[in-house]
């Protein structure tokens, strides 16, 4: 998280390793394919860390269509990424490199869904909220991808922002959609009226104050 190297005790890892072959062995015997399926990305997860990249990506080979026929789609990225090349050990490995600006929102605005989803359901789990708020989290992925590519083909300067007092309880934490806004981080302009739905409030910011500015800047000129 702060680029700096870090190294993990083999032992750790494999102790690990072997509370998720237990964990794989008892989802197995309950029939709980989800649960088996997440165990063996975990095992792949454990793999890559000790450098058995091959094996790491035998086991997303033999989750990835068992996952798809079943529609566990923060499972199907997260094999596709393994066999890709891109596993936890990668991820790690470029998270020590500051991207630029224009890096983040290419990144962002390139977000498949998949990938999106993938990430709202790994932030609900960060912030310990239940379940039936993932909509809610979803829409909010999808509200910083939409903006990513606003300013990718619109211009930089534009950004979008919320009313964060949902965020002062658990209670009210994501229970619903934020109020958005847009804002113009050259200039200070900011929507006069919010909403929920983030694609009127962007448009309507356009028309009033992007579409005559000489200084409307696209990431992608």
């Amino acid at each position: 998280m702060f680029g700096q190297t870090f190294t993990l005790d083999e032992t750790y890892v494999e102790h690990k390793s072997h509370n998720a072959m237990q964990a794989l062995k008892l989802f197995s015997q309950a029939s709980n394919l989800e649960g088996e399926l997440r165990a063996k990305m975990l095992i792949a997860d454990l793999c890559e860390l000790m450098g058995r990249v091959d094996e790491a990506q035998a086991i997303a080979r033999e989750v990835l269509p068992k996952a798809k026929a079943m529609a566990y789609s923060a499972l199907v990225y997260r094999a596709e990424e393994h066999i890709a090349g891109r596993g936890l050990q990668s991820r790690l490995a470029s998270s020590g490199t500051p991207r630029s600006p224009v890096e983040r929102a290419k990144d962002m605005a390139e977000t498949s869904d998949e990938e999106l989803i993938h990430n709202a359901a790994q932030m609900l789990r960060v912030h310990n909220l239940p379940s039936e708020r993932l909509p809610i989290m979803e829409r909010e992925y999808a509200s910083f991808r939409d903006i990513a590519r606003e300013q990718v083909t619109w211009c930089r300067h534009i950004e979008l922002i919320q009313d964060k007092r949902h965020e002062l309880h658990p209670s009210t934490h994501y229970r619903t959609d934020p109020t958005r806004f847009c804002l113009c981080t050259l200039h200070g302009y900011r929507s006069m009226v919010g909403d929920q739905n983030w694609d009127p409030v962007i448009s309507a910011f356009k028309r009033t104050y992007c579409e005559s500015c000489p200084d409307r800047n696209p990431f992608e000129s």
